[in-house]
């Protein structure tokens, strides 16, 4: 029972921390946005940037999507089958 709580807290842990991730990066973005309006950036290496970052957002909430997917399935599958234990469970 205690490596079921222990599967799901960190199945929990890192769906927050792909969260946190992607937020983190997104602000970093608008500061890069707003350090461009300001003219204390050019065009070139914020366009370069923010493409980049970007793609660290994206692969960031694919990561935290599979790991939430891949809980609700085994989740669900557990449920569908009539068992009503968890893998890893004693019935």
């Amino acid at each position: 029972m205690e490596l079921v709580i222990l599967g799901w807290a960190l199945v929990f842990a890192v769906v927050a921390a792909g969260v946190f991730i992607a937020a983190r990066v997104i602000v970093q973005i608008a500061s890069v946005a707003y350090e461009t309006l300001e003219h204390r950036r050019d065009r070139a290496s914020a366009t370069r940037e923010t493409a980049l970052l970007s793609l660290g957002v994206v692969a960031s909430l694919a990561l935290t999507a599979l790991v939430a997917a891949t809980a609700i399935v085994l989740i669900l599958a557990t449920f569908l089958s009539g068992n009503t234990t968890l893998p890893g469970e004693t019935p």
